[in-house]
């Protein structure tokens, strides 16, 4: 009969387990190296369609402003991320009363130039409306924006 033998495994093959000091360093290299490495990804270079995500700005006016039952302008003014003006996008609007079901106003915005699109409706009472304004240019992604009017 043979003596038992008692088995281990040995992760690492006979070498040596790196040192405490190695392993610290390694845990903060490796992601440092990550983030510089994704960092450089994302560049500001400006290579071809790099303002394909670029974020608008949308602003919303009434005429009368602030905003009372019965005819109201709806001017929306859309800006690129430098504050340039933005032609020739599609921009839609639907406003709603806020927990009512009043009719309200839906519709696409005429071009008016300078980065300005213009609709006319009637708000019928006063209270909240929720104005969402919706803008679409080709090849971009869509952008939303959500307003809310207080209506005398």
């Amino acid at each position: 009969m043979s003596e038992g033998v008692e088995l281990t495994t040995d992760r690492n093959h006979g070498r040596k387990r790196p040192g405490p000091i190695l392993q610290i360093i390694c845990t903060l290299l490796v992601p440092l190296m990550v983030w510089v490495l994704v960092g450089c990804g994302s560049g500001a270079g400006g290579t071809a369609g790099s303002d394909a995500t670029e974020q608008l700005q949308i602003s919303l006016i009434t005429e009368p402003d602030p905003p009372r039952t019965g005819p109201v302008t709806l001017i929306v003014e859309v800006r690129d991320g430098q504050g340039g003006p933005v032609d020739g996008a599609q921009v839609s609007v639907e406003v709603d009363h806020v927990g009512m079901a009043h009719g309200g106003i839906k519709g696409q915005l005429a071009a008016q130039g300078s980065g300005q699109y213009r609709a006319t409706g009637s708000l019928s009472m006063p209270g909240i409306w929720r104005a969402v304004v919706q803008v679409d240019r080709p090849g971009k992604p869509t952008q939303t924006r959500t307003f809310d009017l207080q209506v005398r």
